[in-house]
């Protein structure tokens, strides 16, 4: 594209979008002018729907006191037939209804048409009586003749005209309504009018004061004459007058007749238009002879201000889209020109791609392999195993068809891994750690590999760091050094490779680790470098096929140090090894200074150590140096005899010797015989210690002859493993973070026998649409002593969920006919999470799916392959025996427990309710702690009784409960009350109405728990 065309395309741009913004424009102008102009129309309408009945009720109400009057005058027998009249009765009668403030006069004219009596309005009663001079004829006068023409009992409404006194016009101009009723012979009065002045001056004004902005109102008789115009009140009366000139409107005046000629009776009572009402007044108005009309419309000058102010409104928006239309271009032109850019370096991200899906095409290829072969060799040995169950070497096949099953699990988890990472799933935990024991676990994993290859694989740690206990993700580190570890083994033939940790700097709160893994193996390629850590890259496809791997270790670990804001560096030659190492700042918690300072005086302070890898005597050197010995170090054994004897000879014999297995020139083990042999024969003391360090099996080296007082040191040698050999187990104890998985879970296992001892076993169900995993779960639930309803799906399990009480539900997620988040919907419907707990064991173990899960209904979630520890666990946490089995319940224990024979306390921490370590009960005994115990039952058993007798607590009696709870629940170790009281305690200072009932069942489960436990006597119940 030219510069004319890009300029071209970006004036099409703007002009396109000013079209449809001044489009946009006129609907939003719309829109507003309508929104406006109805609330207009609601307003005209309410105006007139207003005035409307202030017209017809107040003239109604002067019907009903015309009545009244001439009643009264009957009653009074004021105007008798042929009787003189009392004028000043008649006018002191008149003169309690003159108070109303439309009547102007009251007045009785006579047959004649004279008036004879009248009462004036005035502001004292004195002053509405008027002299006899005063009075007028009438006779003359329109009302009169009508209303005598009538004399019918009806009421006589005249037309509404100007007020004449003396044959004038009263001014200000006056609008009066004359109301008439006859009074005649036949009522026992004499002949003649009651006649009322109605002045409507006040309803007049009234209109004129309530009409608003645009609105104009209008009161017009049949003949179009105005008498009331909100728009033009010098135009009322005009026309009925007879005046001309700006005064009078001629043209509106016929728009009016007009209007008026086209309203039909008979047919309608009001014409309307987009912006005209023409209302016919009702009630006893129209009953006279003049008919009236109501006109309101919205004038011709608020209409325009109406559609002036809309489009003014919408004017700023109408300049912003046009700036947005002028952007958009700019924008249009500058994207033409970066899209030749772009479409330059199209082609190159097209060979990035087809890079990428050969890197893919061949990782592929590659799990293809990698999968296979575990798998062809687990398929392969089970079957030897199935066809002859009684071979020599099942114990073999048994055991490498668990090595295969392990790597392809391996590989698995890498790939899973790789997900994690590259999508953010992978959070990173805190939890105390030491560097001694994630080293020593990783070299132990890969030690047999590196034996098999012939690698000599050394620790180096620096010793300080064991004294150190830090906070960080424990296991991601471990899979940091288990990748690199792995991959240095996997590409080392000979040689050796060394895992080096070192303390780089240390402060009072942290300390910079750097952690190292160097090997002796093939190297890599200085081009290959860049694209290490790239995932399902390996450095050439050779390399692929002979050393087998997905080639994910790496990327992976990138990944994982970028969340702990660190980067791997490489350091490489090809043919000659590598180095990879990376730099962690970890905080540190805590500091065995005083345990180390107890070490150093319990080592052997003379240390001959006899190995002929220079690496590891460096290593052993810097380990014993720092708890203060003194180390010689020899690497052959004819000079390591003679070392022996000569200190032996001269009275300061070595305290510890150790002495390689394989030695080249002669072997350990003959090595220490010779020892033993000559420093018996010469009578002179063996060293305080001898370890042996090898890389094999103890039996082969305990069925030695004379090796009786030889320890085996376990090669590759750490830290936990030395003192291990040197008998300091306490401080391992203190240096590892937590003990082997293998003894936790026989911990476990014995919590969960010690717990099936006095309580009936759970109810469990579990349903799984794999027979494998149903025969696997059943026979590991069997080795706990528990049993287990099996079922193929959800919708089974469902149906045995509302057949039969179970005390636990595991489901798998993903199954037929129905899934298990499904299920557990369907059953959170009737149960609670605490009325029956539902466990997933599934193989979707990303967040998400974990978070799907829970929101499913799920207590926990443990994923495949099963943990052990976690599965023995979640049951611990989950089943509650009181209240799972209910033969088990209080009643049944009360007379063991009140026997005196209550049962031990170690049970009762091993609840998930109560904490594991309890200070009260480490400080005041076992005694003192069950009456403890007895009393905060009877106490929370009381305060329980007050409670529910008054569900309603006020915010004090709360605030009492919430502190009585926080020590009380502590002081017992009731661990998951005192969470639960401080979480209520939090919730219930934003809401005053937080309902209690969590907190009320957590008591009562702490007080059954504690009765099974803990002798509470019957009569302090």
């Amino acid at each position: 594209m030219t510069q004319g065309i890009f300029i071209l395309r970006a004036i099409g741009s703007f002009v396109a979008l000013s079209i449809l913004s001044v489009i946009i424009i006129g609907m939003l102008y719309n829109q507003d002018r309508n929104t406006v102009y109805s609330r207009s129309l609601e307003n005209l309408d309410t105006i007139r729907d207003r005035n409307i009945n202030v017209f017809e009720n107040e003239v109604g109400k002067l019907g009903f006191v015309l009545f009244d009057i001439k009643l009264g005058i009957i009653r009074k027998k004021i105007l008798k037939p042929n009787a003189s009249l009392d004028r000043q009765s008649l006018e002191t009668f008149l003169l309690d209804y003159s108070s109303n403030r439309l009547i102007s006069q009251i007045r009785w004219i006579d047959e004649n048409g004279m008036e004879r009596a009248r009462i004036d309005r005035a502001g004292r009663a004195s002053e509405a009586f008027i002299s006899a001079e005063v009075l007028q004829d009438k006779s003359s006068r329109y009302y009169y003749v009508e209303a005598m023409s009538e004399l019918e009992e009806a009421i006589y409404i005249s037309p509404i005209d100007l007020n004449i006194e003396q044959e004038k016009i009263v001014q200000p101009f006056q609008p009066t309504l004359r109301m008439a009723i006859p009074t005649r012979k036949e009522d026992g009065l004499t002949e003649g009018l009651i006649v009322l002045n109605v002045d409507l001056t006040s309803i007049f004004d009234a209109i004129y004061t309530s009409a608003s902005a645009g609105v104009v109102f209008r009161l017009l008789d049949s003949s179009g004459n105005l008498l009331i115009d909100t728009d033009d009140s010098d135009s009322a009366w005009a026309s009925l007058l007879g005046l001309s000139g700006p005064k009078r409107n001629i043209d509106r005046e016929a728009h009016l007749k007009k209007l008026i000629a086209l309203a039909d009776d008979d047919v309608v009572d009001q014409h309307r238009s987009d912006t005209e009402r023409l209302e016919r007044l009702n009630g006893l108005l129209s009953t006279g002879k003049e008919t009236y009309y109501i006109h309101t419309y919205l004038s011709d000058s608020y209409l325009h201000k109406l559609s002036r102010d809309a489009l003014l409104g919408q004017l700023p928006i109408l300049i912003l889209l046009l700036l947005f239309s002028l952007a958009v271009a700019v924008y249009v032109y500058r994207y033409d020109r970066k899209l030749n850019e772009l479409n330059s370096d199209l082609q190159f991200q097209v060979d990035e791609v087809k890079k990428v899906n050969l890197y893919k095409s061949n990782f592929l290829a590659n799990m293809s392999h990698e999968i296979r072969t575990p798998l062809t060799s687990i398929m392969g040995l089970l079957e030897i195993i199935r066809r002859n169950p009684d071979a020599e070497n099942l114990s073999r096949n048994i055991d490498v068809a668990s090595a295969a099953a392990r790597n392809l699990l391996l590989l698995i988890n890498d790939i899973l891994d790789l997900s994690r990472v590259e999508s953010g799933r992978i959070k990173l935990e805190s939890s105390e750690l030491s560097i001694d024991p994630l080293v020593d676990s990783s070299m132990v994993l890969f030690s047999n590999e590196a034996q098999a290859k012939g690698i000599e694989l050394i620790s180096e740690v620096a010793p300080e760091l064991s004294s150190l206990s830090f906070s960080g993700d424990a296991l991601r580190v471990q899979q940091l050094l288990n990748n690199l570890i792995g991959n240095a083994v996997k590409f080392t033939t000979k040689g050796s490779v060394t895992v080096s940790v070192d303390l780089i700097a240390r402060s009072d709160n942290s300390a910079t680790i750097q952690f190292c893994v160097a090997d002796t193996g093939i190297g890599i390629d200085v081009a290959e470098l860049s694209q290490l850590c790239e995932p399902f890259v390996q450095a050439d496809v050779s390399v692929t096929r002979k050393y087998g791997g997905s080639g994910l270790g790496l990327s992976i670990t990138r990944h994982l140090l970028e969340l702990m804001d660190s980067q791997l560096h490489v350091e490489s030659r090809l043919t000659e090894g590598s180095r990879f190492s990376f730099i962690l700042r970890l905080p540190v918690v805590a500091e065995l200074s005083a345990e180390i300072v107890k070490l150093r005086t319990e080592l052997p302070k003379r240390v001959l150590i006899v190995e002929e890898n220079p690496r590891v005597c460096e290593v052993l050197d810097k380990m014993f140096s720092y708890w203060g010995c003194k180390t010689s170090a020899l690497f052959s054994s004819e000079a390591a005899f003679y070392a022996v004897v000569e200190r032996a000879d001269s009275g300061e014999q070595f305290d510890l010797l150790i002495v390689e297995k394989r030695l080249s020139e002669t072997d350990g083990a003959a090595l220490i015989q010779r020892i033993n042999t000559y420093l018996d024969s010469r009578a002179h003391a063996r060293p305080q210690e001898i370890l042996m360090a090898l890389e094999v099996d103890h039996a082969e080296v305990l069925s030695a002859p004379d090796l009786a007082g030889v320890t085996i040191l376990q090669k590759p040698v750490t830290m936990s493993r030395l003192l291990e050999a040197l008998g300091k187990k306490n401080v391992i104890s203190l240096i590892r973070a937590a003990g082997t998985e293998s003894d936790l879970v026989e911990v476990l296992i014995g919590v969960l026998r010690e717990k099936l001892s006095w309580a009936s076993a759970p109810k469990i169900l579990l349903a799984d649409d794999n027979a494998y995993n149903r025969v696997l779960l059943e026979e590991l639930f069997g080795s706990f002593g528990l049993s287990v309803t099996m079922v193929n799906d959800g919708m089974e399990a469902l149906k045995q969920v509302q057949n039969k009480q179970f005390d636990i539900v595991f489901l798998d997620i993903q199954m037929p006919v129905m899934d298990g988040l499904t299920a557990a919907r369907a059953m959170r419907k009737v149960y609670s999470e605490t009325e029956l707990p539902i466990i997933a064991l599934s193989a979707a173990t990303f967040d998400s799916d974990i978070e799907e899960a829970v929101a499913a209904g799920f207590n926990a979630h443990i994923a495949k392959p099963i943990n052990v520890e976690k599965l023995i666990n979640t049951i611990l946490q989950y089943w509650t025996p009181l209240s799972a089995s209910p033969e088990i319940g209080t009643q049944s224990f009360k007379k063991e427990v009140g026997s005196g024979s209550a049962l031990s306390l170690d049970g009762l921490f091993a609840m998930p309710e109560f904490t594991s370590v309890n200070p009260m009960y480490q400080y005041i005994g076992e005694k003192a702690y069950r009456r403890v115990a007895v009393a905060f039952v009877k106490d929370m058993e009381k305060e329980l009784v007050s409670c529910e007798n008054n569900p309603e607590l006020s915010i004090r009696d709360q605030q009492r409960l919430f502190h009585r709870l926080t020590g009380a629940a502590a002081s017992v170790g009731a661990v998951r009350l005192a969470e639960l009281n401080s979480e209520m305690i939090e919730q219930a200072s934003k809401d005053p109405n937080l309902s209690l009932r969590p907190l009320f069942d957590a008591i009562k489960q702490a007080i059954k728990i504690l009765r099974v436990y803990v002798d509470v006597p019957e009569d302090e119940n």
